[in-house]
């Protein structure tokens, strides 16, 4: 068990010594730093959980929720703010399981 769980947290050791990985909580990509992976409330007050790192599945969430192709870069890390807003608006126009039969296929 230890062995498997330091081999696990090797990326994020590697991360933290090139600067990048912070050690401010949500600020990084995999621990709700980054709009496209985090959870999001919906309109019956659920929530949907966001995974989308992958530029081609980035691509997809954005047409899904319907946003503005003038997105800023899935990357600007100081633009998260504000496209972390963009999507948790769009999430919450639909009921979460609306969102889960849109998202199917």
């Amino acid at each position: 068990m230890i062995d498997g769980s330091a081999l696990l947290a090797t990326p994020f050791f590697g991360y933290r010594q090139t600067g990048g990985w912070s050690a401010e909580r949500g600020t990084n990509t995999v621990d709700s730093g980054a709009p496209f992976y985090d959870a999001y409330q919906t309109a019956d007050g659920r929530w949907l959980a966001v995974g989308a790192i992958e530029p081609q599945f980035y691509a997809d969430l954005v047409d899904l929720l319907g946003l503005p192709a003038d997105l800023p870069d899935q990357n600007d890390r100081s633009r998260w703010p504000e496209l972390k807003e963009m999507i948790a608006h769009a999430v919450r126009q639909r009921n979460r399981d609306d969102w889960i039969a849109a998202a199917e296929g």
